[in-house]
């Protein structure tokens, strides 16, 4: 059997910044060969480290850059935990694992233990670290959650009051801190798995009461989308109108139901981590004097134009391909359906349009394989 490999990384900001560094990167995973490093700002980090990073740390972040970066990736969620990144005395640090079994779902702040590991055997050093980690007192930063500002990304104002207290003395803290997070638009396409992981439920048995609870007094809706390549269904939850109001919460909606938004930023993410495309949501694509908004605009490494809709009713995807094919830019025109219903409406509306399939720029495919290995 193998032996996985550990390369620690002395500022990691200069290896980041070589050509196809994540790439690379992944590559390396695949093998078994792991990654520990440093940056001396995160902000220069790539995506793809921090999105399947296990363990997080940050030290005193002076640069708001940083802090933004370093909040959103280990899930701080009120401007004042942002903030207290600047604040950070040595020894001290916040520490998000997102995939440790212990029950820390949330970020923590915690002291920087000391260990001399130069003359100890391998065993020692394990029971040291055992020790360490045993020791932690645990607690999490605070719990407020924030409504993110759909324009910026930015942090927005707290929320709380009687519903909140309500739901929790009807059903329980669990049920509300769960509440709380699908209020959080920050984690609008979390699936419920991750949703649990950060509420600290993880009784399959207590997960379906709170879903039960919470979908029959109208809190929340629930959605599934496929997004595996066996269609493994990816579980949403969106909060209703009641839900809202009652919180005082406002969102900033986008186009189309939750699963064709969820749709909409799963492609984006893959298509803009393709070396030297360059992609937009709701892009804009000039034809002629007109101008069509499509739901993910990509321009390939020759320039050429990748139109990526997600297909909402059958008779509108015909309407979007024949105004985008009129465009000389366009090399590729996709579109995506969120269930094989709607994949098989728009293949037979296409079916019967001869001007549709006769053009090789067209293609449809399901959801789950479009997040897959394709590439247009």
């Amino acid at each position: 059997m193998m032996k996985p490999l550990l390369f620690i990384l002395d500022e990691g900001q200069v290896l980041a910044s070589q050509h196809d560094f994540s790439a690379k990167m992944l590559t390396l995973r695949h093998h078994g060969i792991h990654l520990l490093a440093n940056f001396q700002n995160i902000s220069t980090a790539p995506i793809e480290m921090l999105g399947n990073a296990d363990v997080l740390v940050s030290f005193q972040c002076v640069d708001s850059r940083d802090r933004t970066a370093f909040a959103k990736a280990a899930k701080l969620s009120t401007p004042r935990q942002v903030e207290e990144l600047a604040t950070l005395k040595t020894g001290e640090c916040v520490c998000f694992l997102p995939r440790c079994g212990r029950g820390w779902g949330q970020p923590f702040r915690a002291n920087v233990p000391r260990l001399d590991i130069r003359t100890v055997s391998d065993a020692e050093v394990a029971e040291m670290s055992r020790q360490v980690v045993e020791g932690l007192e645990w607690e999490p930063l605070d719990e407020d959650i924030v409504v993110a500002d759909g324009d910026r990304g930015e942090p927005g104002a707290c929320f709380g009051g009687m519903a909140g207290s309500q739901v929790k003395s009807r059903f329980g803290q669990d049920a509300e801190k769960f509440l709380r997070d699908v209020l959080n638009q920050a984690h609008e396409f979390s699936a419920l798995t991750a949703r649990f992981e950060r509420s600290g439920v993880r009784s399959a048995s207590r997960q379906g009461q709170i879903i039960r609870y919470l979908t029959g007094e109208g809190y929340i809706k629930l959605w599934s989308l496929a997004v595996g390549m066996r269609g493994r269904p990816w579980k949403l939850a969106e909060p209703t109108q009641k839900a809202l109001d009652e919180f005082g919460v406002a969102w900033k909606k986008g186009r189309g139901a939750l699963p064709t938004r969820a749709a909409t930023e799963f492609l984006f993410r893959k298509m803009s981590k393709l070396p030297g495309w360059q992609c937009q949501k709701e892009g804009i694509l000039r034809v002629g004097e007109d101008e069509k908004q499509v739901d993910v605009l990509c321009r390939d490494l020759e320039n050429k134009v990748v139109a990526i809709e997600i297909a909402g009713s059958a008779g509108h995807e015909i309407h979007n391909a024949l105004h985008c094919l009129r465009s000389d830019e366009i090399r590729k025109h996709v579109v995506v359906a969120v269930d094989k219903k709607t994949l098989e409406a728009v293949r037979k509306k296409f079916a019967d349009m001869p001007l549709l399939v006769e053009d090789s720029r067209i293609e449809a495919l399901p959801l789950n394989v479009a997040l897959g290995d394709w590439i247009p």
